[in-house]
């Protein structure tokens, strides 16, 4: 039993008995099988000569995307999307939505249910360099494709059962119901991430280079006004350009007029940089006049450590604003403030290794949904 394997010895020779990810205890249970469990709350069964052995009740792969609808919680892996049933006790896997996908092909990490459609499912496949959309009900699918088009993020859209899409080519309006999709905006342009606010979408694009940055829709995508003057705030006009072309959109969050904005950069080692008089700070922008003026808000505090922190989502409950900090080395942790200045850390995963890898926080009573490896938590918010 070792930090990270386990290990069998026969007639004096020592080999490795599967991959098992920081072991804590074992046991044999004759026929060969081994029971094992591991310090992130996993149980394993292992036989002999299977090599990795296979998560009991659930799937041993990190979940990449969460959804809840009508008592199940919907959970994207590496092998699968699964409902799990949403219970004090622990979650089960009672149904497989798909099953383990063939080799070279993958779950995008999104998934969305209509509650109101009998759980419509709608989810994403990469296969090589190819991007699907598919929806489901009950047993029936329709699959649109993409072809090399990336597809960066998915959400609910603002009409029945809609979803918005962004990708490498601009922004779609797709029916799950139907499976027809129309372009809405961007054609020919990058975007990175959406967000709807009732009826209004809010869209990020690649950059803020060459007229990009953040815009405002409140028409379906007919029109386009952009919300981010001033946001970043450069003042030597010699190095806007480079900046403007590294600065990138990671996540917004809109509640009327008042807006969030996470910026991250792709040149990655600094948190900020020193540009004349003043800096550009990459992490959380805030507008409370609708993209009018906006603030720096980040809740940063410097880590030595793990220097390349930025925030991947952002949401609010009961007027506080939460946020998901991620640092490039993988570690993570939940914010929350009340006033965007005094920020404090919302402790709901514990094991030795707090590793969040997704997160589902629109329930409106107030459980958040957390995705780590292998497992889904719940916990109240504060």
């Amino acid at each position: 039993l070792c930090s990270r394997s386990l290990f069998v010895i026969k007639n004096g020779t020592l080999t490795p008995h599967g991959l098992l990810d920081f072991p804590a205890c074992v046991a044999a249970v004759g026929k060969g099988d081994i029971i094992a469990a591991n310090y992130y709350g996993k149980l394993f069964v292992m036989k002999e000569g299977k090599g990795r052995g296979n998560f009991v009740g659930s799937d041993d792969a990190e979940v990449s995307a969460i959804s809840v609808c009508n008592g199940k919680t919907y959970a994207v892996t590496d092998s699968g999307i699964y409902a799990l049933k949403n219970s004090g006790s622990g979650e089960s896997v009672i149904e497989s939505v798909r099953g383990n996908m063939p080799v070279g092909k993958s779950f995008l990490p999104f998934i969305i249910t209509f509650p109101e459609k009998n759980c419509l499912t709608v989810y994403g496949v990469c296969d090589g360099n190819s991007f699907s959309i598919i929806s489901r009900e009950g047993g029936k699918t329709k699959k649109t494709d993409f072809g090399e088009e990336f597809i960066a993020d998915v959400i609910k859209g603002p009409l029945p059962f809609s979803v918005l899409i962004s990708t490498s080519e601009g922004i779609y309006l797709y029916s799950a119901e139907s499976g027809k999709l129309k372009k809405i905006g961007f054609d020919g342009k990058a975007v990175n991430c959406l967000y709807t606010d009732k009826n209004t979408i809010y869209a990020g694009l690649h950059d803020f280079s060459n007229g990009n940055g953040i815009y405002r829709s409140v028409d379906y995508g007919k029109t386009w006004v952009p919300v981010d003057s001033g946001m970043l705030g450069i003042k030597d006009r010699e190095l806007e350009k480079d900046i403007r072309e590294n600065a990138m959109p990671a996540a917004i969050y809109a509640d009327g007029e008042d807006i969030y904005v996470s910026v991250d950069f792709y040149f990655f080692g600094q948190q900020d940089i020193l540009i004349g008089e003043g800096k550009l700070k990459a992490g959380l922008y805030a507008s409370k006049d609708g993209g009018k003026n906006w603030e720096y808000v980040w809740p940063l505090v410097e880590n030595k450590k793990f220097p390349v922190v930025f925030i991947d989502k952002i949401w609010k409950y009961k007027g506080k604003v939460f946020v998901l900090e991620q640092t490039q080395c993988g570690g993570n942790k939940i914010l929350y403030s009340s006033d965007l200045k005094n920020w404090k850390t919302f402790n709901a995963v514990d094991p030795v290794y707090p590793r969040v890898t997704s997160l589902y926080p629109e329930e409106p009573s107030g459980i958040l949904y957390i995705g780590t490896f292998g497992k889904v938590y719940s916990a109240l918010l504060p």
